[in-house]
């Protein structure tokens, strides 16, 4: 019902669009919402140049004052002149179009509907447990729907419960905010320099997280998606927070259950703590016994305490290695190898030389 609704409002802006009330005259339509025709040009238009026919054929975004033309491609065939622009039309967006032949000038605007879908919601807020280190470093808020970029800071806030406040200034504020590619995933960096220790902005505001104490991350309602419906409705997420977690990530301590020859069964990697749950989908991966890296599918669960890999094909007798990307973090920070925060004045251990950490293990 919905896709015939548009198809015929579709239908309607193309015959609204017919503006001539001399039916010898081009006649102006945008076809299926993708392009825009002038039918009927003079015969004269079949000796012109595609940029001649770009200063025939302007078509505008309405609110821009500029006047500034779209970029586009011109065609002209059986006496119809057509714009296909670059990018397509946006819905909502206000569209001018300007046709000159000769003297004589048409004007017509349009604007595409918005197709109707189920305002946004949160799907995921990472870390996914109810519990957070003090010195958690990032935030991943995941949405049912495409976002819309800019002044997301304005809809998101801490409070800590335990003092009753709002926890100032606990985010960094990045001019290019961190998106995934579909804009369904933004990630929130707690300020490092109220992480570190001894540093000023620490020193002057405190930390942002306390140990012993309660926090809620909240996601305001008014945040609209990428054609700017607001959420369906507000979210938060409570976190008991505990000490801070400063110890470089060590593979060597994980357990690894191997699954059996000739099975698509997961094998079952589980951590000493919760890692980055973006990180530990794309930082780890398993070769076969060529050395080749399998395919198949990530998991992660118990809060990202779990990594679950089942290969596309059957497993094969022999030995396989699990590759751990040396930039493996976990919500803190913390590298393989490598704390986040380093006392300068004391050892930390043999830093790791390799790109990659590498465990082999034996289907049998």
């Amino acid at each position: 019902m919905g896709s015939l609704l548009f198809g015929c409002l579709l239908m309607f802006l193309a015959l609204l669009l017919c503006l001539s009330a001399d039916p010898q005259s081009p006649k102006i339509r945008v076809v299926d919402g993708k392009k825009v025709e002038a039918t009927g040009v003079p015969e004269s238009f079949k000796h012109k140049t595609e940029a001649e026919w770009a200063e025939s054929l302007r078509v505008m975004v309405a609110s821009n004052s500029t006047n500034t033309a779209l970029l586009g491609t011109y065609t002209l065939s059986d006496g119809t002149l057509s714009f296909q622009p670059k990018y397509p039309f946006v819905p909502g967006v206000g569209y001018q179009i300007l046709f000159k032949d000769g003297t004589e000038e048409t004007n017509a605007e349009f604007r595409l509907p918005k197709p109707q879908h189920e305002p946004a919601k949160v799907t995921n807020l990472f870390p996914s447990s109810d519990q957070l280190a003090e010195n958690t470093l990032r935030f991943y808020i995941h949405f049912s729907r495409p976002m819309a970029r800019g002044e997301i800071y304005k809809h998101i806030k801490l409070t800590n419960d335990t003092d009753k406040k709002t926890v100032e200034l606990p985010f960094l504020e990045l001019e290019e905010e961190l998106w995934s590619n579909d804009q369904t995933r933004v990630t929130l960096l707690i300020d490092p320099g109220r992480i570190k220790r001894e540093v000023k902005p620490r020193v002057d505001l405190g930390p942002v997280l306390e140990a012993g104490k309660t926090f809620t991350l909240h996601v305001s309602k008014k945040w609209k998606d990428a054609e700017g419906t607001p959420l369906a409705k507000d979210y938060q997420k409570t976190y008991s927070v505990s000490k801070p977690i400063r110890e470089p990530i060590d593979p060597d301590l994980w357990k690894l259950q191997i699954p059996s020859k000739g099975s698509r069964e997961s094998i079952k990697v589980t951590f000493t703590r919760s890692l980055d749950s973006a990180l530990a989908q794309r930082l780890i991966w398993v070769n076969d016994t060529d050395g080749q890296k399998l395919e198949g599918t990530i998991a992660l669960d118990k809060n990202e305490r779990i990594w679950l890999f089942t290969p596309k094909k059957e497993w094969k007798v022999g030995r396989h290695q699990l590759f751990i990307a040396n930039h493996l973090e976990d919500p803190s920070g913390n590298r393989v190898g490598e704390p986040f925060e380093v006392d300068l004045l004391k050892p930390v251990g043999v830093a790791a030389r390799e790109d990659t950490t590498k465990l082999a293990f034996v289907i049998k």
